[in-house]
């Protein structure tokens, strides 16, 4: 049953006191309220307002709604949209697997990157020092790029232009300074991950096929100690063994 509210209740309890005073004429004390003693047109009149206003209360009681209570939904944050897209992070590209090697030819000598002063050739030496040091990088490709203690490439030249099939030196690497390492021994492809791992175990017999398809060669003394890649035979003058120095 729906609950009166101030209004109804007003109207109940007020209409309740005219209906008693037509009833029972007056004569009765309500509190502190005395209600004096009426005519028989006065309690017609009262018993008749009474009973409107007690309608009028049942009437609102079960047709005006009530009033629900209110619950509050707290707003939203308000949050800062980005007027701008966020700026994409670059692409990381990781740096190529490094190890620093020597090369010891199968006459005993040592390749050796010469400089300027030399036309920046390839040759061979008998000791062991900065220039016979390089960098081999192992690519993406599964091939393998030399650099220089001067920081040039290795570079593998063709016979055009009285190239003949040298090696030398180039700021790029490009293809001609591409190589594909093979186990001198079994002749099969290398890895160069793998490779790496033997030559930390030890000395490794190496062979290097260039882009154009050619061994490296270590020439003897009556070629002048030159390196070449010219053969597409794989024998003992394209041997090198590699050192960890």
């Amino acid at each position: 049953m729906p609950q009166p509210s101030t209004n109804e209740s007003f109207l109940l309890i007020i209409g309740g006191i005219f209906l008693a005073i037509g009833i029972l004429g007056g004569g009765f004390e309500i509190g502190s309220l005395k209600i004096p003693s009426t005519g028989r047109g006065s309690r017609i009149l009262s018993g008749g307002l009474g009973m409107i206003l007690m309608v009028i209360a049942v009437v609102r009681l079960f047709t005006v709604p009530s009033t629900p209570t209110s619950t509050l939904v707290p707003s939203p944050i308000a949050t800062d949209t980005p007027t701008t897209s966020p700026t994409a992070l670059p692409t990381l590209v990781p740096s190529p697997i490094t190890e620093i090697i020597a090369l010891r030819t199968y006459h005993g000598t040592y390749v050796t990157a010469m400089d300027a002063n030399k036309d920046w050739k390839l040759a061979q030496t008998q000791e062991l020092k900065d220039w016979e040091k390089f960098t081999l990088l192992c690519l993406d490709d599964g091939k393998v790029a030399l650099r220089t203690y001067h920081g040039t490439y290795v570079t593998a030249m063709n016979d055009e232009d009285d190239r003949d099939w040298k090696l030398a030196q180039t700021q790029e690497l490009k293809d001609w300074e591409k190589f594909t390492l093979f186990n001198a021994e079994t002749r099969t492809q290398l890895p160069c991950l793998d490779a790496l791992k033997l030559f930390r175990n030890g000395e490794v017999n190496i062979a290097l096929r260039t882009y154009h398809g050619r061994y490296v060669t270590a020439m003897d003394a009556n070629k002048g100690w030159v390196i070449r890649a010219q053969t597409r035979e794989l024998k003992d003058w394209e041997k090198f063994t590699v050192i960890l120095p």
